[in-house]
């Protein structure tokens, strides 16, 4: 590939953007892609029953065979709009406190999978059958529960078009397997998702994975280009009287012991802490929650990443009381990435990523009618260099038309200062997903300003963005420009004093045969300051992409990038590169197994220049199951860099080994280790679900210096944690 100026590649940028925005072009392009047939969705009605059935996986009480069903669950993949080749019969009971659910899942058990029995990981390699209710009536948002045959259990918020798996809720199950398939038995209290009051009937939706065929249906909604996790046009099931969700109160207390030892023993600890979190339905749409003391030491840990950037880097949140209801507080359907106005990871961690300690947060999400509400305020202990402080969050957001909405965002506090902070924004999203019968168009627009104590100008970021997500033709542009002086106190920002132009599209084949997909995509950012003058570009070419009907995938892809260094960069110890402008141009090739073997992963081979010399990539992802106990995953990620400036290697390892013991009791270890750190991490955790919402943990973390060929200890901590749940 030639080298790619950045007068070129801003060129080459509008012209995709111009091409993009030919809405008519890609109409045409698509128009074979089937809309599916018309008319009302199916409906299923529940039989209310006296006597709740036994949750065992047998469905062996009269009341099912009673119970009027629903099938024909249709393929997404492979082959679009054919009935699914093993048929799937759902059922629903119900009664005053819980709704029951009762699935026949026909199956050769030749073609039976299942490996994974840890609570909320993603069965990727699973057969699994999932169900998503659509209890408010509103088309845009949803609860989700999915199932494997050994019964494990994921359950996530559904908000617009994104799965949230954040989300726990308390509810029961049972499978089992015999000689026709196998067989789900499920009991939802209405007590653990919030529904419309008075409503009589829900939307829901059935979805099936069959690994072993690689066939994915749903009973509506199988047209490729809906979102897999649209809420509109769902089927119904009605006949929902007289249900009621109790005093709606969650109380749960929890008490942590830790022994903490720090360098070879040099100095030690014992410590032990109540916690307490209170959760109150307000009314069936609207939670608030309570909580003291709060106590994270369960919370999963980060996974390191290796920073070859100028740029900060992005950590996803882990801890529960965060997660749950998250994207309530999304702004502009973002909730990562650069300029984003409220990132819950700041509050809770000092700059240094140590903890430092919640007193006492408060947060109250939910539905009022049409409009969506998120209130978050927290008190957070001091640092050594601020005092304790509160930190508050508000979201408001207005649903507007089928699929769109207006909304505000507010934050006040910083939590690394005493100073006084703070951030106000609006935005409008828009959406179809009617668009020329099942396409989807969506888009909009943003505006925020902060403000902190000696600044008073250049704190805005504004932006808008338009897409258009759909199987054949997907492509979308956006631009955003960062003000010099934009900080979001309690969000996330890692360049600023830019104006940011993003571009991508992509053109998908389904020739049949050996060949099930195969894609062509071209992305494109270009990045200027406030005067227009460029500081980087990016083209990424992927001319093909192919994949197998099981899920095998090939890619080639092609970089041109061009970067203006501003001031001398010290990409690593030693290594500074000095002001100046490079461009630079680099090949990668991907290889993935498909996930239904045992034995699977991906490999990726990147080889090029990088700035002022050249730079070798290899990331290699190797999974391998081993029965339905033990699964293993080995990461490993090496950059061989030679500079005129000097040569280093960056070297990133990540072993994670889990014991399956079954659906409740699990013991999972990831070991990682980085050579720009020069440190090694274990976490080791083993969970025991005793019953939903009643859980104990106990975590050991270990850190090590590495010293040459040696490894001395540096920090060591276990802790025990049993957390409880009484529902009144």
């Amino acid at each position: 590939m030639a080298l790619v100026s950045g007068e070129c590649a801003a060129s080459l940028l509008r012209v995709c953007a111009a091409l993009a925005l030919a809405l008519p072009a890609g109409f045409r392009a698509d128009a074979a892609e089937s809309d599916g047939p018309s008319g009302p969705p199916p409906q299923v009605r529940a039989l209310r029953v006296d006597v709740p059935p036994l949750i065992d996986g047998r469905l062996d009480e009269p009341a099912w065979s009673e119970a009027p069903s629903i099938t024909g669950l249709r393929q997404r993949e492979p082959d679009e709009g054919e009935l699914m080749t093993q048929q799937t019969v759902v059922r629903f009971l119900y009664d005053g406190s819980h709704l029951y659910i009762g699935i026949r899942c026909l199956e050769d058990p030749g073609l039976l999978t299942a490996r994974t029995m840890v609570r909320d990981e993603p069965m990727l390699s699973d057969d699994v059958v999932s169900l998503r209710f659509d209890s408010f009536n509103d088309e845009r948002n949803a609860f989700q529960f999915a199932i494997n045959p050994l019964g494990n259990k994921v359950d996530a918020l559904i908000e617009g078009s994104t799965w949230k798996p954040e989300w726990d809720g308390i509810w029961h199950v049972k499978t089992s397997v015999d000689e026709e398939g196998w067989v789900v038995e499920m009991a939802l209290p209405f007590q653990t998702i919030g529904f419309e009051p008075g409503a009589t009937s829900w939307g829901f939706q059935v979805m099936r994975t069959v690994t072993g065929l690689n066939e994915m249906g749903t009973i509506n909604n199988w047209q490729r280009n809906v979102n897999i996790f649209s809420s509109a046009d769902l089927p119904r099931v009605t006949g929902l009287e007289g249900i009621a969700q109790g005093v709606g109160l969650d109380v749960k207390p929890s008490f942590s012991l830790r022994h903490r030892r720090l360098r070879s023993g040099q100095r030690r600890n014992v410590n032990g802490d109540p916690a307490l979190d209170v959760f109150y339905k307000i009314t069936p749409s609207v939670t608030a929650a309570l909580t003291f003391n709060t106590d994270f030491s369960e919370a999963a840990v980060d996974e390191r990443q290796v920073n070859l950037t100028r740029f900060g880097l992005f950590f996803p949140e882990q801890r529960d009381f965060f997660l749950q209801d998250a994207r309530i507080f999304a702004f502009a359907n973002r909730d990562e990435g650069n300029g984003i106005p409220f990132f819950s990871r700041r509050i809770g961690l000092a700059p240094d990523g140590s903890e430092v300690d919640i007193d006492a947060g408060a947060k109250v999400t939910g539905r009022i009618g049409d409009v969506n509400v998120g209130l978050l305020s927290v008190r957070m202990e001091p640092l050594p260099d601020a005092d304790a402080r509160q930190l508050s969050v508000a979201r408001l957001q207005l649903n507007v038309l089928e699929e769109s909405s207006i909304g505000l965002i507010g934050t006040l506090g910083d939590p690394d200062s005493n100073a006084g902070a703070g951030l106000v924004g609006a935005d409008a999203n828009f959406r179809t997903s009617k668009l020329r019968g099942r396409r989807t168009l969506e888009g909009g627009f943003w505006g925020m300003r902060s403000w902190s104590e000696g600044r008073s100008d250049r704190e805005a970021s504004f932006g808008a963005r338009i897409a258009y997500p759909n199987d054949t033709w997907n492509w979308s542009v956006e631009a955003q420009e960062l003000q010099e002086h934009f900080e979001p106190a309690l969000g996330f920002v890692n360049r600023t004093g830019i104006r940011q132009y993003d571009a991508d599209l992509r053109r998908r084949w389904r020739p049949g045969g050996r060949v099930h997909s195969a894609d062509a995509k071209l992305d494109a950012r270009l990045v200027t300051d406030v005067s227009n003058r460029v500081e980087s570009v990016e083209l990424a070419l992927e001319p093909l992409r192919l994949e197998n009907r099981l899920g095998d995938g090939v890619a080639l892809r092609l970089v041109a990038r061009e970067e203006r260094l501003l001031v001398p960069f010290e990409i690593a110890e030693g290594v500074t590169l000095p002001v100046d402008r490079y461009r630079f141009d680099r090949a990668e090739l991907d290889l993935e197994a498909s996930r239904s073997r045992a034995v699977n992963g991906t490999l990726t081979l990147g080889w090029g220049q990088f700035f002022s010399g050249r730079r070798f990539e290899l990331r290699a992802v190797l999974k391998w199951f081993l029965g339905t106990h033990f699964n293993w995953i080995l990461d490993y990620q090496q950059n061989d860099i030679r500079l005129p400036e000097g040569d280093f290697t960056t070297r990133l390892g990540r072993l994670r080994l889990n014991v399956q013991f079954s659906p409740q009791l699990s013991w999972n270890t990831i070991t990682q280790y980085d050579n720009v750190s020069d440190a090694v991490s274990l976490n080791s955790r083993i969970r025991w679900i005793l019953d939903p919402g009643n859980e104990v943990f106990l975590v050991w973390n270990h850190g090590y210096s590495v010293d040459g060929s040696h490894l001395r200890s540096e920090t060591s901590q276990i802790t025990s944690k049993l957390g409880w749940t009484f529902r009144f």
